[in-house]
């Protein structure tokens, strides 16, 4: 496994890991950050935008009064 560290919450100012395959890596690596949705279309769509804008679940539905 690799770990990767995100951006950080424009939210939260804290930062991230997320942990991925040798092989996700790779085509992460290898991609654009707007194609994170096709390269991990398997995991959940909170975990797709922390590894996109590093923005936290949690973070993102206070800011939003969800």
């Amino acid at each position: 496994m690799v770990k990767v560290k995100t951006l950080c919450c424009v939210f939260c100012n804290e930062f991230s890991e997320v942990s991925m395959t040798k092989s996700q890596f790779w085509r992460y690596t290898n991609h654009s950050r707007r194609e994170v949705e096709k390269i991990f279309s398997e995991w959940p769509a909170a975990k797709q935008e922390l590894l996109i804008t590093g923005s936290h679940e949690d973070c993102w539905n206070k800011a939003l009064n969800k």
